[in-house]
């Protein structure tokens, strides 16, 4: 019993210290050239699976080429959560940042589809733009959720971007 309690005390000081280093390392380098204007952008995909045995959600989520990738197991399996800490090129994560096409994102129904109906799964991505200029506070963002392994031609050159990263070991 203790070492079960001090295995989960040690995972939630790793599950913490992953995301202090993501939080720590969303900041926006202006050098980058990016935008026009400063702001922080992060970058998030993940699937899940109702009904599975095993490791059945997957969240990754970016930010300055930093990110964490998160996999765990549903509400009704014993599996246990793997955190993984992964490292962009910054030539890698200015092609990942400038493949998002806000037009087209925004465009999109906040559902396509009907996610994991069938339990086939579900997919989504989703991008945050905050302003780091107080006086203006600009912020926006986007949450698309649709059937695992679809095609959204509008965004897929993200999407597929980021399906390549969550995939790789």
């Amino acid at each position: 019993m203790q070492e079960s309690r001090i295995l989960l005390c040690d995972m939630k000081i790793k599950n913490l210290i992953c995301l202090l280093m993501v939080l720590l390392a969303c900041k926006w380098d202006k050098s980058v050239g990016l935008q026009q204007w400063d702001e922080q952008l992060e970058i998030r995909y993940g699937t899940s699976f109702g009904e599975c045995i095993c490791h059945c959600s997957k969240m990754l989520t970016l930010c300055d080429g930093i990110g964490t990738m998160t996999i765990s197991g549903g509400a009704k399996t014993n599996c246990p959560e793997i955190h993984q800490t992964l490292i962009l090129s910054g030539k890698e994560w200015v092609e990942l940042a400038q493949s998002i096409d806000w037009q087209a994102l925004e465009a999109l129904p906040d559902v396509i589809g009907c996610p994991d109906c069938t339990d086939g799964g579900a997919e989504w991505v989703e991008v945050v733009s905050r302003s780091r200029s107080t006086s203006t506070g600009t912020s926006r963002s986007k949450r698309v959720t649709f059937e695992y392994g679809d095609i959204i031609e509008s965004i897929d050159a993200l999407l597929s971007r980021l399906r390549e990263i969550a995939s790789a070991p």
